[in-house]
C-alpha cells in the first residue's frame, strides 16, 4: 500500500494537471474487468473493516453497487481520508515497525491530499462551470471537511494529553491508539517531533483545502444569520473550555466552523507545544482573504490570543531573570528562540491585512473579497 501511495504521489508531482483531471473524468464503472471486479471487492472490503468487522468476513452481494458510480478521485480521497485515521486498537500486540509504518501511511495520506487539493483549485480555475460543483458535493459527501478538522482537534489533544502524563510521572505505553473523530493519538514515544510532524502536514492540508473550498463552494445568504448566533457563543473563547461540544455544522466553509476558530484558540494557548504556534499562526494569515463574513470574529479573537501570549511571554522572562518572584500560571516548556518576533509579526500581518486598502493593486491581486467585510474587520 506504501508503494501504491508512493506512485501515485510520484504521479502528482510529475504531471499534477493531466492526472487530476483523468481520475476526476473516469468512473470506476468505466469498462468491466477482472480487476475492476477484484478493486470494487476490495473497497467493499475496506469499508466493512474500517466499520470494525473482519476484512474477510462475508460481504452482501449488492456491496460493491455503491462504488460503481463513483469517480477514482472519490475513491482516492475515501482511501486517504481512511488511512489518515488508521490506528492499531490497543489490545492487539504489534512491533515497532508496524507502528513505523502506521505513522508512514498517515503521513503519505496527508501528502497526496495536500497535493491533490493544491492542483485541484488550479483545474477549477480554468474547468468548466459544472466541475466545481462536482468537486464540492465530492467533498461533502466524503466529509473531507469534517473529518480533517476532528483529526486536527485530536492532535491538539494528543498534545496536552502527552504533557500531562509526562509531567504526572507516567511512562507512555508503546501503543499507538491511532487518531479518529471519537479517540485521542499517542504517539508512542517520548518527544512531540512525530506528533509535530502529522499536525504540520494537517495544517497545510488544511490551508489547501480552505482555498480549494472558496473555489468550489457558494454559501447561501441565509445562512449567515445561524453562524452569526454561534460565532457570537465564541468570540470570547476561553481556552480552557471543553471542545466536546461543538460539532461541525454542513453547508458552512472551514472558516466559519466555530470548531476551526476553537482549535486555533487553544493550540495558541498550549504552552507545551510553542513549536507549532509559528505555523498556526501562518495558517491564520494565509486564510484571511477567504474569511469571509467571519473575517472581524477570527480576526479580534486570534489577537486576543497573540496578544495573551506574548504577555505571558514577558511575564516568563521576567520569573526567569529574577525581575519578579511570582511563578506565572502559563509557563513555555521550550521556547524557540524568535518566539516573540513570530507574535509581533503575526500580530502586523494581521492587523495590517485588516488596514489594507480595497482599491490598490497589491489587494486586488489576493482575493477578491467583499469590500463590507473588509470594513467590519
Amino acid at each position: 500500500t506504501l508503494y501504491s501511495f508512493s506512485a501515485i504521489k510520484a504521479i502528482l508531482k510529475t504531471n499534477p494537471s493531466a492526472f487530476v483531471n483523468a481520475i476526476s473524468t473516469t468512473s470506476v464503472n468505466n469498462a468491466y474487468t477482472p480487476q475492476l471486479s477484484l478493486l470494487q471487492n476490495l473497497l467493499a472490503r475496506h469499508r466493512i473493516s474500517v466499520m470494525g468487522k473482519d476484512f474477510y468476513s462475508h460481504i452482501p452481494i449488492d456491496s460493491n453497487h455503491s462504488f460503481r458510480s463513483s469517480m477514482y478521485i472519490e475513491i482516492l480521497i475515501s482511501l486517504c481520508l481512511y488511512y489518515m485515521r488508521s490506528h492499531y486498537p490497543t489490545h492487539v500486540k504489534v512491533s515497532s515497525q508496524d507502528l513505523i509504518g502506521n505513522r508512514n501511511m498517515q503521513m503519505m495520506s496527508i501528502e497526496i491530499l495536500s497535493l491533490l487539493f493544491a492542483e485541484l483549485a488550479k483545474v477549477v480555475e480554468s474547468s468548466t462551470k459544472g466541475f466545481p460543483s462536482f468537486i464540492s458535493d465530492m467533498l461533502s459527501k466524503c466529509k473531507v471537511q469534517k473529518v480533517i478538522l476532528h483529526c486536527l482537534l485530536s492532535s491538539i489533544f494528543s498534545v496536552q494529553k502527552w504533557h500531562s502524563e509526562k509531567m504526572a510521572g507516567k511512562n507512555l505505553g508503546a501503543v499507538e491508539e491511532g487518531f479518529s473523530e471519537d479517540s485521542l493519538i499517542n504517539f508512542s514515544e517520548d518527544e512531540l517531533d512525530n506528533g509535530s510532524t502529522l499536525q504540520s502536514q494537517l495544517l497545510k492540508v488544511l490551508q489547501r483545502l480552505i482555498v480549494l473550498e472558496h473555489r468550489v463552494m457558494t454559501v447561501p445568504e441565509e445562512n449567515e444569520a445561524g453562524f452569526d448566533f454561534v460565532v457570537t457563543d465564541l468570540e470570547h473563547i476561553n481556552p480552557q473550555q471543553p471542545m466536546a461540544s461543538l460539532q461541525y455544522l454542513h453547508s458552512q466553509p472551514i472558516t466559519s466552523q466555530g470548531m476551526f476558530l476553537c482549535a486555533v484558540i487553544r493550540a495558541l494557548h498550549q504552552h507545551c507545544a510553542c513549536k507549532m504556534h509559528p505555523q498556526w499562526i501562518g495558517l491564520i494569515t494565509a486564510s484571511l482573504p477567504y474569511m469571509g463574513k467571519v473575517l472581524q470574529r477570527v480576526v479580534v479573537s486570534v489577537t486576543l490570543q497573540l496578544c495573551r501570549n506574548l504577555d505571558n511571554l514577558i511575564q516568563q522572562y521576567r520569573y526567569e531573570m529574577g525581575l519578579s518572584n511570582s511563578r506565572p500560571l502559563w509557563m513555555a516548556s521550550v521556547t524557540p528562540p524568535d518566539m516573540m518576533l513570530t507574535l509581533l509579526e503575526g500580530i502586523t500581518t494581521i492587523i495590517h491585512y485588516c488596514l489594507l486598502d480595497p482599491s490598490t493593486q497589491y489587494y486586488q491581486l489576493l482575493v477578491n473579497v467583499d469590500q463590507k467585510h473588509m470594513f467590519e474587520a
